[in-house]
């Protein structure tokens, strides 16, 4: 029997067990809210749920869920987080989270897909208010605009207190520490989806959730971009947005179009030629074509990277361009609804000094689909590049931080950037200091944790002569030609005038 098969059985007796009562027969399952009702939705949200407050006595649960409406599995993972009212305004301070893997691996109970989190005990914080919110992310699978009948939350655990939403924007995410929720005030909303949980059998707990790692952004001038999503022979597949044909190639790398191919879904967008109207090339005129042709929304767009093999790492590059009059300036961010990229410029007007911007990202895909959004005033969707990670690659996980800073002398700095230990690799702080590199090794930290290896590198009483650069280089232990290098950190030191 092949071990999937077993996973499968032993998650289909748990549930079975978390159905029925205890052993000793004293108590069942309190499962939070029952079968979503009302109008029903298939979009991608960032956050979405209820408020509520907990009973007098308060309340403990042990399990967050997700609702699958066919029964058959979901289509894509949802991360659910349970937040508590941080005591001012509209903030809340995350409590725990977890991750509704896609499929059937999770138990179905109660119409619901759950995983275990550790014992959680909601006080009685306060009576008639939103003092907890519940929030998943949407995408793909059904959800509700109702989250069912009055009382509509199991008394045991608590009483609805209104709808529950993240509409903030970047950087909030159902991640974040702490972030703000709107409300209504109205007992009788809450979008459907996310739930919470008692079961008298503890399930096990699932891997949380793994956002896309955003690890370099920048802007470009030419074709030679597309290399940092790694060699061609790694190509996956491109992406491209209509007038440069079913079929585009440019520097080893082929582009097709996101509908004929069917390599990217993407809802609510027109296509236009013509976003390098206001001059500029790269040089390429295939590149040229990639970049001139694109897809424009007015706000955020549901848009799918498809045909993943779940498992796989991935590089993801995303370039956009825009040179027509009026366009400089232009920003965009990528988001999978779990963390945002750093905000990129890629309108330059008349080409110069720069032709676009990019953002590259690396995840490992959970399902065969991952949600890929540009976030923007002005939405732009030009070229995405997708490759496989070498099983060799060494993967910037954290890249430096602080990524740039003035200070004055005798004051100090730290400068921390993180790898992928897989392979192993040793690290070492490097300045660079009048086009001259030298090794750093005092105030030098390093430690690993979960299959990541990081470092600190502290300067103190810093002088004029340390404005320079600092990158943290990763050397594979057995192959000193695999080496990779967090993006320079620029420091200048400032005379103190007296």
């Amino acid at each position: 029997m092949k071990i999937k098969n077993i996973q499968q059985l032993v998650f289909a007796a748990l549930a079975a067990y978390a159905l029925n009562q205890s052993v000793s027969g004293a108590e069942t399952n309190i499962i939070g809210v029952g079968v979503p009702t009302g109008t029903t939705r298939n979009d991608a949200y960032i956050g979405a749920g209820f408020e509520f407050y907990a009973p007098a006595s308060g309340s403990t649960i042990n399990a967050l869920g997700y609702w699958d409406a066919s029964g058959t599995g979901l289509l894509a993972p949802h991360t659910v987080s349970l937040f508590e009212y941080s005591g001012s305004g509209s903030s809340y301070n995350l409590l725990v989270t977890a991750t509704i893997p896609p499929g059937t691996n999770a138990p179905l109970i109660n119409n619901y897909r759950w995983v275990g989190i550790p014992t959680t005990a909601l006080p009685n914080n306060g009576q008639g208010g939103g003092y907890y919110a519940i929030l998943a992310t949407e995408e793909q699978d059904t959800w509700a605009n109702s989250i069912g009948s009055a009382p509509y939350l199991n008394p045991a655990i608590g009483t609805v207190s209104g709808l529950g939403i993240l509409n903030a924007g970047p950087p909030y995410t159902v991640l974040s520490s702490s972030i703000p929720i709107g409300g209504t005030g109205n007992a009788n909303q809450g979008y459907g989806g996310a739930n919470l949980a008692f079961l008298t059998n503890q399930l096990p707990t699932q891997p949380s959730a793994a956002p896309i790692l955003w690890t370099a952004e920048g802007a470009f001038t030419d074709d030679t971009v597309l290399s940092l999503a790694g060699p061609a022979s790694e190509e996956v597949y491109g992406v491209d947005f209509g007038g440069s044909g079913l079929e585009t190639t440019t520097n080893g790398y082929t582009f097709n179009d996101y509908l004929a191919a069917g390599n990217m879904t993407l809802s609510g967008v027109s296509t236009y030629e013509g976003f390098l109207g206001g001059g500029g090339t790269s040089g390429d005129s295939s590149f040229d074509a990639v970049l001139n042709a694109g897809a424009y929304g007015s706000g955020a767009n549901d848009s799918y990277l498809q045909n993943l093999t779940v498992g796989q790492k991935y590089y993801v590059l995303v370039v956009c361009a825009d040179t027509r009059n009026g366009s400089g300036g232009k920003t965009f961010e990528l988001t999978d609804d779990l963390n945002f990229s750093p905000a990129q410029t890629f309108g330059f007007t008349g080409g110069t000094p720069s032709l676009g911007g990019y953002i590259l990202g690396t995840f490992s895909a959970t399902a065969t689909n991952q949600l890929l959004q540009i976030s923007s005033s002005d939405p732009q969707y030009h070229g995405i590049l997708v490759t496989k990670v070498p099983s060799t690659a060494i993967i910037l996980v954290t890249n430096t931080t602080t990524a740039s800073a003035s200070v004055e002398v005798g004051t100090n700095i730290a400068f921390t950037a993180a790898f992928s230990n897989t392979p192993p690799v040793n690290l070492q702080w490097q300045g660079i200091v009048n086009g001259v590199t030298n090794n750093l090794n005092a105030g030098v930290v390093i430690w690993t944790n979960n299959g990541v290896i990081a470092s600190t590198l502290t300067l103190t009483d810093l002088r004029v002569t340390d404005s320079g650069s600092y990158r943290l280089k990763a050397t594979a232990i057995g192959n000193s030609a695999n080496i990779s290098y967090s993006t320079p950190a620029a420091l200048t030191v400032n005379s103190v005038i007296t």
